[in-house]
């Protein structure tokens, strides 16, 4: 058991039922010490679009908070109300903005911990905007932490790395036979993550005599991606699925697909590397890149190669011994690298032993863009002028 002088730790994330949502969901079931979780999800009001977290989801011996807000209401009375929900004695979890503006506006006393989630710019820039308020830095793959070392480069002794945790997921059945191989493919339909190729991938394997399955869970422009696939008969479009429900669903296939213009680390692919399915992937400046290697547990592609893609697929499809072999180390991998219980001891042991520096919180400057975020008007009305505004400029 992990002994710590804080009573509480509390994650704090957006109230959207994704990756991040996840991730809080497999750490926080295998907490490792008496302390009591707090999970609070903030929701946007003005946001009718998403799909909000499932509390039922969550073990049963947290607490889960939903913290509401609309984006046009006074921001320090935002921040302010936040902060009531978090005990005073809490280590705090950030994932996102609000979470890391509400302490540098406060000036917060309370331990922090910063997971940074994707390697993208957005990350990056909250981590330097709100440095002073935060104790420890979090990557979540070690190229990442190369980059925030070289941003922050002061801060260097703060920033560590820690894969995520990621579930158990049944292995699937040796596909040794003359049967179709079934490509998955799990996750947004937009172009970032190179769905659109996939038709194209589809015909020109079609043309070597190679017909392949496809399985695709996800949301966005399915409509677009059904107009692209001409001949789609062998293609089988699902509706979004719980992650729960997802994780059965690879022992079904044999390769997990994600041509992605960037990328952290690509949930579904250490996901279908557990369930023993060869991961082709784009070959990205880090994350996925950290943990595969060509012809041994994977295929790094050059993006967009999609010559490549199909060649590693019609080879699979004929040599299915090399499917066996680079999926049981595929497997393999991604069990040891990924396992859930251990790396959530792991992210749990670096919340409890962030080096809390009240000088540098104190000393932090931080001020709103935007003067009525600080005014001495009613919300109600700020919130009125803002609506209005909105409405005048969308027309």
């Amino acid at each position: 058991m992990l002994l710590n002088k804080h009573n509480t730790i509390t994650f704090i994330t957006n109230n959207v039922d994704g990756g991040i949502a996840s991730f809080i969901r497999y750490l926080t079931r295998n907490n490792i010490s008496n302390n009591t979780i707090i999970v609070i999800a903030t929701t946007d009001i003005s946001n009718k679009n998403t799909d909000k977290i499932n509390p039922k989801n969550f073990c049963n011996n947290l607490i889960f908070k939903e913290f509401k807000y609309h984006k046009f209401d006074k921001r320090n009375r935002i921040l302010k109300r936040l902060y009531k929900l978090i005990p005073e004695d809490s280590i705090i979890v950030a994932n996102d903005w609000l979470e890391l503006e509400m302490s540098s506006y406060l000036k917060i006393r309370n331990p922090l911990a910063y997971i940074l989630h994707g390697d993208y710019p957005y990350y990056y820039n909250l981590a330097k905007q709100h440095q002073n308020s935060i104790d420890s830095f979090i990557t979540i793959n070690k190229g990442m932490q190369s980059k925030l070392e070289k941003l922050i480069p002061h801060r260097i002794n703060d920033i560590t790395t820690q894969y995520p945790p990621v579930p158990y997921v049944p292995a699937k059945e040796n596909n040794m036979s003359d049967k179709p191989l079934s490509i998955i493919y799990a996750g947004w339909i937009n172009d970032n993550k190179g769905v659109f190729l996939f038709p194209e991938i589809d015909a020109r394997l079609k043309k070597q005599n190679t017909i392949v399955s496809w399985n695709i869970y996800g949301i966005g422009n399915i409509n677009e991606l059904r107009k692209l696939w001409k001949n789609c008969d062998n293609v089988k479009f699902h509706n979004k699925i719980a992650n729960k429900e997802l994780i059965q669903e690879y022992k079904n296939n044999d390769i997990v697909i994600l041509l992605s213009k960037a990328e952290s680390l690509g949930l579904t692919i250490i996901e279908g590397m557990k369930a023993s399915l060869v991961p082709i992937v784009n070959k990205l400046e880090t994350g996925i890149c950290e943990f595969i290697s060509n012809n041994e547990n994977g295929f790094l592609v050059d993006r967009n190669n999609i010559e490549n893609i199909v060649s590693i697929i019609s080879n699979l499809n004929k040599q299915r011994d090399s499917l066996l072999y680079i999926g049981n180390n595929a497997r393999q991998t991604s069990n040891k690298l990924f396992d859930e219980k251990t790396n959530s001891k792991l992210y749990f042991e670096k919340f409890y032993s962030a080096k809390l520096d009240l000088k540098r919180k104190i000393n932090t400057q931080f001020c709103f863009s935007n003067r009525l975020d600080n005014s001495v008007l009613p919300n109600l009305l700020v919130r009125n002028i803002r609506l209005i505004k909105n409405a005048t400029t969308s027309n």
